[in-house]
């Protein structure tokens, strides 16, 4: 099994069919397309899972638009993002093409988790110290330029 089994892509030669796609022909999907149903199954309910969950937006779209291979992440795709590759025909909201939903939903939650740590790093309970250290500069900056001037700067 090939890739692109149109039939523009298949001669008969003889008494048998030969691909004739060079592009894909040294490609096969035979032991793949055994776990086809499976692999369906997993995105069905992954995706039952994130809906459960109020994570799953809008369908992104793909070349062939497949079920259940770009559910959930086309809610904030920039639309001019393209995935003409097979191998990774998902445009999700990071601005990358994936090949799957799930590999999508997993870069944007890394994503998630870079902004909440750079969040913590800046916010709550580390703001206290950070005002304490821009008072400090402040103060410093304010001796300094008042040995130069008599106004306040700060």
């Amino acid at each position: 099994l090939y890739e692109d089994m149109a039939p523009w892509n298949i001669v008969q030669m003889g008494s048998s069919l030969q691909y004739i796609d060079y592009d894909t022909r040294d490609i096969t999907f035979d032991k793949d397309v055994s776990k086809a149903y499976q692999v369906m199954t997993v995105l069905m309910n992954y995706k039952r899972t994130v809906e459960d969950f109020k994570h799953c937006g809008t369908k992104s779209g793909t070349v062939y638009n497949l079920p259940y291979a770009s559910d959930c992440v086309g809610t904030y795709v920039d639309k001019s993002l393209t995935c003409p590759s097979l191998s990774f025909p998902v445009p999700c909201p990071d601005g990358t093409c994936h090949s799957t939903y799930v590999t999508c939903l997993k870069s944007l939650s890394s994503e998630l988790d870079k902004l909440t740590a750079l969040q913590n790093t800046v916010f709550p309970e580390n703001i206290e110290r950070l005002t304490d250290e821009a008072n400090s500069v402040g103060a410093t900056l304010k001796a300094v330029v008042g040995s130069f001037s008599n106004k306040e700067y700060f």
